[in-house]
């Protein structure tokens, strides 16, 4: 039997291959795809009741699941989240024990990256024969790199499956990517030009240092400019931050400023039902500019579509730099100790990253238009400016009211 394991980082991708699979099976094909959900998020009962004789889900689990299971792959192919709860709770079996025996029977399997590997949490009762047959479909790989360090795994292994397929928008520059994720030299790589324009990005670039000894200084500056994006133009906008923090200190200046716009902001654990009414939100044809507050890195910040006029523009303020601590020193000094430039491994790549998939937002379709604005000097040098996608680099400097001296000397 072969089995094609589609894994990803993020709930909102893991979306978006079901939308996929759902498309596809519209077109003739069959196959049976369940989607893992964590058990933290799928368990009916509270955490504190999830034990041996204290769920009567789990109880006489065994005596029901085999019907369980027969019921849901005779009358369902695509077996998300939501399916797999309706008919846990018809048959009375545990949702999350339920998902696993599902996935154990169908042709697909949709599910974060640890299911496949994390060794603590992969997928232990498939054979190796059908391992051998399966195909893994990693989605969105440039977060692998991080998430394989949380796992505490020596090394990330393309091991035991037919083959490994890992694709991302963002896999730039391609070295270091190939680099962090084990690839040989005979793996075969392929890059596949933008279907998107040039004309399609209006970009413009405010030079502000961002830098965290001068973000006290700047961040009025960014509300000044906010304020004048939400009477210029309206419509959607999604502006990322650095950090929690420094968003709230620039979300504090731009309300005090009374512009007649509506805000969302985001805050650190947000639960789904918080997130679906963020994005819910962003709706074409508002009357009233709507902007967004988040932060790279985020959950709004990559795997996300608002296609046409659900989004309008993205502002990007920062480079994305992880924060300075004793963890990347030791990478940065790994990596220059093999002769690569230690600090772009450690923080320039993983931070401009997120600046790719935060302004990946922006333009989903050929027909898409909008306002990208890039906030930080740093984006004008090296190596962050060749970093950027060919679309990005024709940009309009914003002139700042009341920075003229002070940017006088600026280098482009």
């Amino acid at each position: 039997m072969s089995r094609v394991y589609y894994v990803t980082a993020r709930i909102t991708t893991r979306a978006a291959a079901e939308e996929a699979y759902a498309h596809m099976q519209a077109q003739g094909l069959h196959m049976h795809v369940a989607t893992l959900t964590a058990k933290d998020k799928i368990c009916f009962k509270d955490e504190n009741d999830c034990d041996a004789g204290a769920c009567s889900l789990c109880e006489g689990y065994y005596d029901r699941i085999n019907g369980a299971v027969s019921d849901i792959l005779a009358n369902e192919t695509l077996m998300t989240r939501a399916v797999i709860e309706r008919y846990a709770r018809k048959h009375r079996v545990c949702p999350f024990e339920f998902s696993l025996d599902v996935a154990y029977a169908s042709d697909g399997i949709i599910s974060d990256y640890n299911y496949v590997f994390d060794p603590r949490m992969s997928l232990k009762r498939l054979l190796e024969e059908h391992k051998r047959k399966g195909v893994v479909l990693v989605d969105e790989a440039h977060n692998l790199v991080e998430r394989g360090r949380d796992m505490f795994s020596a090394d990330m292994s393309i091991k035991g499956y037919s083959s490994a397929i890992y694709f991302s928008a963002t896999l730039t520059p391609l070295g270091y990517y190939r680099d962090m994720l084990g690839v040989k030299e005979e793996d075969y790589t392929l890059q596949v030009a933008s279907p998107f324009h040039q004309e399609q990005w209006d970009v413009r670039l405010l030079p502000l240092s961002i830098r965290y000894r001068d973000r006290e200084r700047s961040k009025g500056a960014i509300a000044d400019m906010l304020v004048g994006l939400a009477e210029e133009h309206q419509g959607n906008i999604l502006v990322f931050f650095p950090s929690y923090p420094y968003l709230r200190e620039v979300y504090e200046e731009f309300v005090h400023r009374n512009v007649h716009a509506d805000t969302l902001v985001q805050s650190p654990g947000m639960t789904e039902p918080e997130r679906d009414h963020f994005l819910e939100a962003f709706q074409s044809g508002q009357e009233r500019t709507l902007l967004g507050f988040a932060v790279l890195g985020g959950v709004f910040a990559e795997g996300v579509d608002l296609p046409g006029d659900r989004l309008n523009g993205v502002v990007i303020i920062g480079v994305g730099l992880p924060q300075i601590g004793a963890e990347r020193d030791v990478l940065r000094e790994y990596f220059s100790g093999q002769e690569r430039n230690g600090f772009n491994y450690a923080y320039i790549y993983p931070g401009m990253n997120k600046v790719l998939q935060a302004g990946g937002r922006l333009i989903r379709t050929e027909q898409d238009e909008g306002l990208l604005v890039l906030v930080d000097d740093r984006f004008a040098k090296e190596p962050y400016a060749s970093l950027l996608p060919d679309e990005w680099r024709s940009y309009r400097l914003v002139e700042q009211a009341g920075l003229g001296k002070e940017w006088t000397d600026y280098e482009f």
